[in-house]
């Protein structure tokens, strides 16, 4: 056994050897991968053989296994020499016919004589079927095909296409713009200044002929901030030719073809699917007229210049008026040099889709062009806005209480002890009456202005009220408010029939007195209080006592009365009642003057009755501790009237004479009583006159002569006569039958007041209409004008003089103002004396007392200069001075009815009244009254100018044109209140949406004699909802400081009335252009008319934006008052708009303008639950801005869903308004999305100008909300493009430019084109178009040329012009020239005329188990089961090398490894031989041994 387990070892060593001999005789074989020799040990055991016993057999040979390593590549000169660096072997065919496939890595191959690649066995290499670009058509074995080498490269090939990289120099100056083609530029190839640079190529004809074809670069544009590209122009020339580029479409980077939309939008896919080029021309434009964006534009109206010169930089100031009094001074009644315009029906507007041409009234003032424009604006908008009425709803929102506290030492606040002050709103005022508000209703609605100045007016009255009644005119509670001593009259007359056209001078008497209470001597003398009668002590002994109670007497007291106790000796007190003060008022008033004082030594109590206060009881604070007290009374009247007799200067005895002047008592006063008596047959007849303000003259003896005159044609007794002496004081008194026999007596019964206690003066009340402007003034002074020597009155030197003659100018002073006004002559009116003159104020430069006349200066007052002299003769002419300080007249309501009231609400009704601190009072108008026998404090008497005018077909007089005819009583009013600067003011806080109310600390606060700290506001008890304009209820109101500018805000709330606006249209803007001298109008968006899918984004049909304007046609009647239907047939000149203005109306253009959209973020909790928004932390406060508008809104705190809030918020976000221009925000609509749980504020007014920002809390994620800015989508104003003579060009259905539009042509969309043969760089250089290819094409009889130029690679950089690449497609006949072989596989074949086609691609293949491969030779190998089927792909992809062409990869045999396995296997041989060596003498022993 051992002989022959030794002879498998000599076999597997004899292997070992041969295949290690066999790798090293394959050292040098291309491709050759070294094998191995592998063995296995051979063990042979049965199932009862003891295998730990057992011996193992020898060895045998399991296989011979080749090593795939990669071999050394060594580089070639033949580029059919291949090495494949990494994985894979060539696909070979063993023979055209066979269907075997061997594989190899021997890349060492040659070409066989039919032009095959074969290898050195003349196997054919196997490749991929290519296309022109070398792509592979098909990757599998059974396409792959055996690589055949064409020899020629078939036909001639004319030119076609062209590939062209250049770079032309950026710094080339633009050739065009050369000074040598000032009158015009024309390319010549000859001449080098009309280009740039050039450069040749070698193109073919179609027979294969080689000619030079030259493009010519010529720079025409370099980038600009309106254009940030380059351009070149190109010109290709052969053969002396020029040659035109045809038409190149405009594509996008994928080679699409490019269409636009109307505005220039650009897009590779039309929306509309109707839409189709094919077999459709187009109009031609060009992607280069594509250059500038503009934004999409507004329907917008120009109007002429405007009527009034605003200046050339419109800062000169134009005055609107609205005040019908005022309407006679503007433009529209006919004044054709006015510069003052009528504010009313201002203009009519049409926008948008709305139906219905409305009237737009703007607010009075004064505005230079650019305030103008904005104030139309705000009145526009306002006009279409949001905005609502203020509702007074019935039994909730028609009461207004009020209260004011003092502050006590205790630090408590004592308010109005009659109670508050009630404003009842829906009780009538000026503002009702002049609007036409029917208050009879349950819920009149106001505007904001309305609301406010009526309320202002009812609050007025109120606080006027609740001083002095005005029933009776009584003084009631003005020393509660601390105005008893500030009272002053006032008078209004009725309504004006008409604007008295005309300057008038009306006459009145101003009655004032010294004292508080000035009154007849008829009284009723009241009782004196006295200590023993009226005052009872509460102890036996009055002495010791400590109690005292003072009953005062149930009477009614005159003003003046005194009350005085004494307490203790140290403490007196006096209280002065004022007319018609009860023991109540007497009781409160001392307490009131006592105040604090006795705090800790006596306490003071009161009882009452059923009639109020009745008893006053003083208690020491120390237990039966004695002092004293006395209460005595002062009768302001009693006993201090006089009676005085008259002396007759002489009697008989049937007469008596009186001289009232020479009488010694002949001083009479106003109220003074003269009684006459006479005895007849023993009977008694007594009369009496009392003196009245009428009768007290200027002197003594004009008094007496009054008196004298009033007597005798006044007082007719029965049983006597008086006569009166002419021209004298004396009245004869004579018994009525001559005979009787009469004793005559008279008496004069003074008044108790002084000489001084009730006076009268004359005051002037000036009705100006100079200038057509209505303005009413008062003065102390008239003085008529004289005619001097030549009989002129005024004359003016045609110069800069006005001369007034006066009969004594010595009462006049310099620079004095003083007011002429007179009823002229018909000559002296057409001289100009109404229109310089009559009514107008001057300033008084010089008098002179020898002449007498005072001088005007007439500079810059509008007289004409350089002209004749004017003589005005006119002698009812009076010169008006000393402006009254202690009277004035305005219209009621023309101006300050509150703060800041923008319009006016004249009543047309002319107010007098006393002014200034000085004319103050305590008495009341019917006080004067009853002293007078008039109708009190002011009593109009008479005109100057007696002027009448026709009102409505009847002659009327000027007294009562201006209402103030046939006065009574009643008409003047005892009031307080400043209505011009009331002490309470109600205003509306745009900023918090809050009512607020401010008191004027100076007329009732601390210091005054009101002496309030503070005040309160609040509704009705009674009401029946909860109030509506934010005023609270008593147990919520709280206080209002008065220190000085400190104001009450009431509760947030939202405008509940009827909308003022049917129809709504937000951003509307008119525009001041100082170089045109016009306004122009525009509508609130942009866009034109567009079909669903008519343009890019457009998705459902647009409506254009519109807008018409003008003045609607009113009669001046009419104009007075808003109009609620308008058209346009009537004109504004000062805007340049109406029926016969020259205005330029433009369409809008483009896309519809976007709004603001600001969007909150997803809120903290889930807002479609219901949750409370509180006031912790301001969490229901939102600051608000929109389009520059701030607001600060105040949300109610109760309970919400998102949805309900949203809509709070769009409620209050919509009523903010400007503070400073009036303007209410308005449109801005406010979203709640479930599904995304946040909120979206989204304005009504779109456009870049368009903003908003909300800042709220946290909770609902609207702390940090982005500011949100509308846009205008911006267009490309399309031009067509022209030939050189401008005619219009269009793209036929063939694509050729014609001059005549085809009859079938595409709408809404047109295919965009470039410039023909223009390169266009960006700033970097980078070609930007075309990016496709430039035809060429010129077919005449001997010439034929078609080419497209790729000018893709070209650039433009700072360098010098350079050919970068250039290739072309066209050839003559060659031959194989070579090849070339790339990392992929393809195969190249270079031919002598150029050209280098695609021939195929090797095929690489791999193998699961390379090891399972046969090798059938020359470093070949064939699949078998083992190895598995190929997988073929291409060289370089995953899974497979490189292929290195004119490379082979050498065998991968170490020599020194394999001659160390050989010695290796060369022992093992030997010591397997000694093995059967030593087993043979062993055996050859045994075998001797048997033998």
């Amino acid at each position: 056994m051992s002989f022959y387990t030794a002879l498998t070892g000599l076999n597997g060593s004899q292997a070992d050897i041969s295949a290690s001999s066999n790798n090293i005789a394959n050292v040098g074989t291309t491709g050759f991968k070294r094998s191995r020799a592998e063995f296995g040990d051979i063990f042979a055991t049965s199932p009862l053989q003891n295998a730990s016993s057992s011996i193992g057999s020898g060895t045998i040979l399991k296989g011979i296994k080749q090593q795939f390593t990669q071999g050394n590549i060594a580089a070639s000169l033949n580029a059919l020499d291949l090495a494949i660096s990494g994985q894979g072997f060539f696909a070979l065919k063993p023979s055209l016919t066979s269907t075997q496939t061997v594989y190899t890595r021997n890349g060492s191959l040659n070409v066989n004589n039919d032009r095959y690649v074969v290898d050195s066995a003349g196997q054919y290499l196997l490749v991929y079927p290519v296309n022109e670009d070398g792509s592979v058509t098909a990757k599998d074995l059974d396409s792959a095909l055996p690589m055949q080498l064409p020899v020629t490269s078939g036909d001639p090939k004319a030119t076609g296409n062209i590939q062209l990289g250049v770079n032309v120099p950026a710094a080339a100056e633009v050739v065009p713009d050369k000074t040598q083609f000032a009158d015009g530029y024309s390319f010549n190839p000859s001449n080098p200044e009309t280009y740039t640079n050039s450069t040749s190529i070698t193109i073919f004809d179609d027979l294969g002929n080689p000619t030079i074809a030259t493009i010519y670069f010529i720079k025409t544009q370099n980038a600009s901030a309106e254009d940030p590209t380059n351009k070149y122009d190109t010109r290709l020339v052969i053969n002396d030719t020029v040659i035109d580029p045809d038409l190149v479409s405009s594509v996008d980077d994928a080679g699409k073809q490019i269409f636009i939309d109307r505005f220039g939008a650009q897009t590779t896919q039309v929306p509309d699917d109707n839409y189709f080029l094919e077999g459709k021309g187009s109009p031609l434009y060009k992607l280069d007229d594509l250059q500038t964006l503009v934004d999409s534009e507004p329907t917008k109206v120009r109007g002429q210049i405007s009527g009034f010169d605003f200046g050339d930089e419109g800062d000169k100031l134009v005055e609107i008026v609205t005040d019908p009094v005022l309407f006679n001074a503007t433009r529209e009644s006919g004044v054709a040099d006015s510069q003052v315009f009528w504010g009313k029906n201002f203009m009519s507007i049409k926008v948008d889709d709305i139906d219905t041409p409305v009237n737009i009234d703007i607010r009075p003032g004064k505005y230079n062009a650019e305030q103008l424009a904005t104030e139309v604006t705000r009145a526009i908008n306002h006009k279409f806005g949001d905005d609502r009425k203020f509702q007074i709803v019935q039994n909730v929102d028609d009461t207004l209480n009020f209260n004011f506290f003092k502050l006590l030492p205790d630090g408590t606040s004592s308010g109005l002890s009659n109670g508050e002050i009630e404003v009842d709103l829906l009780n009538s005022s000026f503002v009702t009456d002049v609007n036409g508000i029917d208050l009879d209703g349950a819920s009149p609605d106001f505007t904001k202005e309305q609301f406010l100045a009526h309320a202002q007016a009812r609050i007025n009255e109120a606080l006027n009220e609740y001083a002095v009644s005005s029933e009776d005119d009584t003084v009631q509670y003005a020393t509660a408010l601390g105005v008893n001593d500030k009272l002053f009259a006032r008078t209004v007359g009725t309504q004006m029939s008409d604007v008295l056209e005309a300057t008038e001078v009306v006459k009145f008497k101003h009655y004032s007195s010294s004292i508080d209470n000035p009154t007849k001597f008829v009284i009723t003398d009241n009782t004196d209080i006295s200590i023993a009668d009226d005052v009872v002590a509460t102890s036996a002994d009055a002495s010791t006592a400590a109690s005292y109670n003072w009953t005062v007497s149930n009477e009614i007291y005159d003003q003046g009365d005194a009350f005085t106790i004494n307490i203790d000796s140290e403490h007196s007190y006096t209280y002065t009642a004022s007319s018609g003060d009860g023991r109540n008022e007497v009781i409160s008033g001392l307490i009131g003057l006592i105040g604090t004082e006795l705090e800790g030594l006596f306490t003071i109590t009161t009882t009452e009755d059923s009639a109020g206060l009745s008893n006053f009881i003083v208690t020491s604070d120390s237990v039966n501790t004695p002092f004293n007290f006395s209460a005595s009374f002062s009768d302001y009247l009693q006993g201090t009237s006089t009676d005085t007799y008259f002396t007759a200067t002489s009697s008989t005895t049937t007469q008596s004479v009186f001289n009232l002047e020479t009488d010694t008592v002949a001083s009479y006063d106003i109220g003074d009583q003269i009684t006459f008596s006479a005895m007849i047959n023993n009977s008694q007849e007594v009369i009496s006159y009392t003196v009245t303000a009428d009768d007290i003259g200027t002197t003594s003896a004009a008094t007496a002569i009054n008196l004298a005159t009033a007597i005798s044609t006044e007082l007719n007794p029965s049983s006597f006569t008086i006569a009166r002496t002419a021209d004298t004081a004396e009245l004869t008194l004579s018994s009525s039958d001559g005979v009787s026999i009469m004793e005559a007596g008279a008496t004069i019964t003074k008044s108790s007041n002084s000489t001084n206690d009730i006076s009268v003066s004359d005051k002037f009340l000036v009705h100006s209409y100079y200038g057509s402007r209505p303005e009413l003034s008062v003065y102390d002074k008239m003085t008529a004008v004289t005619a001097a020597d030549d009989g002129q009155t005024i004359e003016y030197d045609g110069t800069d003089t006005l001369k007034i003659y006066v009969a004594d100018a010595s009462g006049f002073t310099q620079l004095e103002n003083i007011r002429v006004a007179g009823n002229f002559s018909d000559d002296d009116i057409d001289s100009g004396a109404n229109n310089l003159i009559n009514g107008r104020e001057f300033t008084i430069a010089s008098i002179d007392t020898t002449d007498n006349f005072i001088t005007i200066s007439t500079q810059g007052l509008g007289f004409e200069t350089n002209a004749q002299t004017l003589m005005f003769n006119s002698t009812d002419v009076h010169v008006l001075s000393d402006e009254s300080t202690s009277v004035e007249a305005y219209f009621e309501g023309a101006e300050n009815v509150y703060a800041d009231a923008p319009i006016s609400f004249n009543s047309q009704k002319i107010v007098l009244r006393e002014t200034g601190n000085s004319n103050k009072h305590a008495y009341t108008n019917d006080d004067i009254a009853n002293v007078t026998g008039g109708n009190g404090i002011f009593e109009v008497t008479e005109t100057v100018f007696d002027l009448d005018q026709d009102v409505d077909g009847a002659t009327q007089s000027s007294l009562n044109i201006l209402g103030l005819s046939n006065l009574a009583q009643s008409d003047t009013k005892t009031v307080w209140v400043d209505e011009k600067n009331p002490p309470l003011r109600v205003n509306y806080d745009a900023l918090s949406q809050k009512l607020e109310f401010s008191v004027d600390r100076t007329v009732l606060g601390t210091g005054t004699d009101s002496n309030f700290n503070s005040f309160t506001v609040f509704g009705s008890d009674e009401a029946q909802e909860t109030n509506n304009l934010g005023i609270p209820a008593r147990d919520d109101a709280t206080d209002g400081l008065i220190r000085g500018g400190e104001r009450l805000l009431t509760g947030t709330f939202v405008a509940s009335g009827a909308e003022l606006a049917a129809d709504k249209s937000f951003g509307l803007s008119v525009k001041y252009n100082s170089d045109t001298k016009s306004f122009t109008f525009a509508s609130g968006t942009t866009g034109e008319e567009i079909a669903a899918n008519g343009a890019l984004g457009v998705t459902s049909d647009q409506k254009a934006s519109f807008i018409q304007v003008g003045r609607t046609s009113l009669t001046n009647e009419e104009i007075l008052t808003s109009q609620g239907n308008a058209d346009f047939l009537g004109d504004n000149l000062l805007m340049g708009i109406g029926a016969t203005a020259d205005t330029v109306f433009t369409n809008g253009t483009g896309l519809r303008s976007q709004p603001a959209i600001s969007e909150g973020a997803t809120a903290r909790e889930d807002l479609t639950e219901v949750f409370r928004l509180g006031t912790d932390n301001n969490e229901n406060i939102f600051n608000v801005s929109v389009n520059g508008i701030n607001g600060l809104i105040e949300i109610p705190s109760q309970f919400y869903v998102g949805s309900t809030l949203a809509e709070a918020l769009e409620e209050r976000i919509n009523q903010i308004v400007d503070p400073d221009t009036g303007e209410t925000v308005g449109g801005v609509t406010v979203k709640y999305n479930s599904n995304t749980n946040n909120f979206t504020f989204t304005t009504g007014t779109s456009g870049s100008d368009s903003t908003i920002k909300v800042k709220g809390t946290a909770r609902l994620g609207l702390d940090n909300v982005p500011l949100g800015v509308g846009s205008v989508p911006q267009i490309y104003n399309l031009v067509q493009a022209t030939n050189a003579q401008g005619v219009a060009l269009f793209v036929d259905a063939s694509g050729n430019v014609v001059e005549t539009p085809p009859e079938n042509m595409v709408d809404g969309y047109f295919p965009l084109y470039i410039d023909e043969g223009e390169l266009t760089f960006d700033k970097t250089g980078k070609l930007i178009s075309p990016k496709n290819n430039v035809h060429y094409e010129k077919q005449e009889e001997g010439f034929s040329i078609a080419l497209d130029v790729d000018f893709g690679s070209s650039t433009q950089l700072s360098q010098p012009f350079s050919v970068l690449s250039v290739e072309q497609d066209g050839f003559t006949s060659g031959r194989l020239d070579g090849l070339e072989i790339d990392a992929s596989g393809t195969i190249r074949a270079n031919y002598t005329n150029g050209q280098n086609n695609p021939l195929g691609k090797i095929v690489v293949a791999n193998f699961n188990n390379q090891n399972g491969l046969k090798q059938i030779g020359n470093a070949t190998y064939v699949e078998t089961a083992v190895s598995g089927t190929p997988q073929v792909g291409e060289a370089g992809a995953e899974g497979f090398g490189n292929i290195l062409s004119g490379s082979l990869e050498r065998s991968n045999v170490d020599i020194t490894e394999e001659l160390v396995n050989l010695i290796t296997a060369q022992r093992n041989f030997q010591a397997s031989a000694k093995a059967i060596e030593t087993t043979t003498g062993l055996t050859q022993t045994i075998i001797n041994i048997r033998m």
